[in-house]
């Protein structure tokens, strides 16, 4: 239901076949989320139509974000960050991921508590790293969702060249492509640099 759920339009429709005995309904929906409309046996089994609400949910912010920004595939990245001109990658992990999996060669954290602080330049805590509106970035999260979210608010700034790295941190690595020992010198938790995380790549 959940699945199904960030594909449905508020006000959509919703049908799902399910055994009589199993409700179709899972836990954690509010009560306005999914109204029922009806329930009707289908053979052996049951038919339950539900009505989504009008809250605005999680999944909508996603789908609203995604289509203000681009997306690209972990091999899409390596290959721009190989490039001539290659897009600053932001990782926005906590730096206790950071630790335990390592990161993107070349990429710059900047967690996502203060994605938005370190990149504006109105603020008065702007990233070293930031040249311009038109400097093309990469934000890269655990699994490609947060980052999503961060990429639009900055399209909404002024930012003109933003993407996000589908899947995430995970993607990259599950594709076998290189990382690296975070390096956590400028935290105020100097443990963090002494873990003993393995890599292989």
């Amino acid at each position: 239901m959940h699945a199904a759920m960030q594909h449905v339009d508020r006000g959509g429709h919703l049908v799902i076949i399910h055994q009589h005995t199993q409700p179709a309904l899972g836990d954690g929906f509010r009560a306005d989320d999914l109204h029922l409309l009806g329930c009707y046996p289908v053979g052996t089994m049951h038919l339950s139509l539900y009505r989504r609400g009008d809250r605005l949910t999680v999944h909508d912010l996603l789908f609203e974000a995604r289509a203000t920004i681009r997306r690209l595939t972990a091999n899409q990245l390596h290959d721009r960050m190989q490039s001539a001109d290659p897009p600053l990658v932001l990782d926005t992990r906590t730096h206790t991921d950071r630790g335990r999996f390592g990161v993107i060669p070349g990429s710059v954290h900047v967690p996502r508590t203060v994605v938005e602080w370190h990149l504006d330049p109105a603020n008065g805590y702007l990233h070293p790293e930031m040249r311009s509106f038109d400097q093309a970035l990469v934000l890269v999260c655990n699994g490609g969702y947060s980052s999503s979210l961060a990429a639009a608010n900055l399209v909404r700034i002024g930012f003109t060249d933003v993407a996000d790295l589908i899947g995430g941190h995970t993607a990259w690595c599950t594709t076998g492509l290189p990382v690296v020992r975070a390096d956590h010198s400028h935290l105020d938790t100097p443990a963090f640099d002494e873990m003993s995380v393995k890599y292989e790549r």
